[in-house]
């Protein structure tokens, strides 16, 4: 199974940190190795690194995930991801 990736534009930073936008609402996020910035919100990794981010009337919606990601190949990991309650909740598009 093939998965579309993300559409926007990012930059890496210093000390492996990146930045960017996702299109769409104009999401924008920074990372390093500890954590994310998402639309103003500090999320750390330690709670998860999967991130559902969605559009929502008043802006968007952002839900982290404890489900960890394994060693297997990333379309493994996806079809995983996609057996996830939160994921299968997603309106399909």
């Amino acid at each position: 199974t093939r998965y579309p990736t993300g559409k926007g534009k990012g930059s890496p930073g210093s000390s492996g940190s990146w930045s960017g936008t996702l299109e769409g609402p104009g999401v924008a996020y920074e990372a390093d190795k500890k954590g994310i910035l998402i639309d103003g919100t500090r999320f750390s990794f330690d709670s998860g690194r999967v991130f559902l981010v969605s559009s929502t009337e008043g802006g968007i919606s952002v839900a982290q995930l404890t489900t960890p990601i394994g060693n297997a190949s990333t379309d493994e990991e996806l079809d995983r991801l996609l057996e996830h309650e939160e994921v299968k909740a997603l309106p399909e598009g």
